[in-house]
């Protein structure tokens, strides 16, 4: 394997994780503006928090897509790196 394709790869992976951590900020947020829109009696802050959950759901949406892009994409690296590998014989440190 290259030094290109090591670094590639890694930065792939930690974006993955990146994203991963930020899905649950999402999820929490989501959770939160969820709560506040139960719990209050003012219509201004419930519409306040409607409009911030649409935003969050639809931020947690695309990055749902991205992880799972770049999730597919890691594994079909590493697939393909498995087969060449064991054609080529090559050796992993």
């Amino acid at each position: 394997m290259t030094d290109t394709n090591t670094k590639v790869n890694a930065k792939a992976r930690l974006k993955l994780k990146e994203l991963g951590e930020f899905r649950k900020v999402l999820q929490q947020a989501s959770e939160q503006f969820c709560w506040a829109m139960d719990f209050t009696s003012f219509p201004q802050i419930q519409e306040w928090c409607s409009k911030v959950l649409d935003v969050v759901e639809e931020v947690q949406y695309q990055v749902e897509n991205e992880f799972d892009y770049i999730d597919s994409r890691l594994t079909d690296y590493d697939f393909e790196l498995a087969q060449f590998e064991a054609e080529h014989e090559v050796e992993v440190d």
